[in-house]
């Protein structure tokens, strides 16, 4: 998007100064110079979006995608706090959300993400809402059966310290 208008901007440069080399040239210079300078922040996508975040400071969206680039190397707690940095600069960004939902599913700490899917889904601008309300509809049922689940193995666990195998079979039919 930027090569054709820099392109445009330097021929006419280019004719302007055509009668002042000196000048041109200082200019082709310092020009050449901040490119150099800012090269390393394309030497990969961490230096990229770090770079990104540094400059645009308060922006969510390349903090958010740092995120996304700490988890896609593993460095899933760096990818949280990097997606809660996100979140507090703006409460309402879905995207950032919906990771750190998606990060607690991966842990399987559903409860905990919950809440945050829950305000992805009704964030002011919300990129997938059907996708991101089936989901949450979905979470909703599997919570229930957890519920279920964990008090028919609480009951299972109790008929066994009692010694009552009757019982925990039956549970276990239950469960099964």
């Amino acid at each position: 998007y930027v090569f054709i208008p820099t392109l445009g901007f330097s021929i006419i440069i280019s004719y302007l100064l055509q009668d002042y080399p000196v000048i041109f040239a200082f200019l082709v210079g310092l020009y050449m110079m901040k490119t150099l300078f800012y090269l390393p922040a394309f030497n990969d996508q961490t230096s990229f979006y770090l770079d990104n975040a540094i400059q645009f400071d308060g922006f969510e969206v390349p903090v958010g995608n740092l995120g996304v680039v700490y988890a896609n190397r593993g460095l899933h707690y760096k990818a949280l706090d990097t997606w809660l940095e996100c979140a507090k600069a703006n409460p309402d960004y879905d995207v950032a959300l919906y990771n750190i939902y998606a990060f607690f599913k991966k842990m399987g700490q559903l409860e905990e993400g919950k809440q945050y899917l829950k305000r992805a889904r009704d964030s002011k601008i919300c990129h997938f809402p059907k996708l991101w309300n089936d989901e949450y509809n979905e979470l909703e049922k599997v919570l229930s059966r957890k519920k279920v689940y964990d008090l028919l193995q609480m009951r299972f666990n109790d008929a066994i310290g009692r010694n009552d195998f009757n019982q925990a079979h039956l549970i276990k039919n239950e469960i099964e």
